[in-house]
């Protein structure tokens, strides 16, 4: 079985840094961009089964970058990271398509179970 590619997708590095650790413990390969424009082009290039997003990003935040990969017609399933997370912007987040929303400080259980989720049903 090939190993999965997960993109994370975080301006703060210390995030991205965590999750990648994470994520290569569970045996993925990982991406990273800085932001949702920088992330878009890594999608275009690669073959992503999974992607995971802050919500808060300067330029291109995560709710725009999901709407612009439903616009592409791009149907990786997307994770949402936040650590102002709200029941609010939980349903919007959902509501727009997203697989799941997590609040940080981030349950690595949590985390790990909705990756898994997430894979198997892509």
């Amino acid at each position: 079985m090939t190993r999965p590619c997960i993109l994370v997708v975080d301006d703060e590095p210390n995030g991205r840094r965590m999750l990648e650790i994470l994520l290569s413990r569970l045996g993925c390969d990982v991406l990273s961009a800085g932001d949702g424009k920088s992330a878009l082009k890594q999608i275009g290039e690669s073959a992503i089964n999974l992607i995971i997003t802050d919500i808060n990003m300067p330029e291109l935040d995560g709710l725009s970058l999901l709407a612009a990969l439903k616009t592409m017609g791009i149907t990786t399933p997307v994770i949402l990271v936040t650590a102002y997370g709200t029941d609010e912007s939980a349903l919007t987040a959902l509501n727009q398509g997203a697989f799941d929303y997590l609040v940080r400080p981030l349950c690595l259980d949590r985390v790990e179970s909705v990756i898994r989720k997430a894979l198997e049903r892509h």
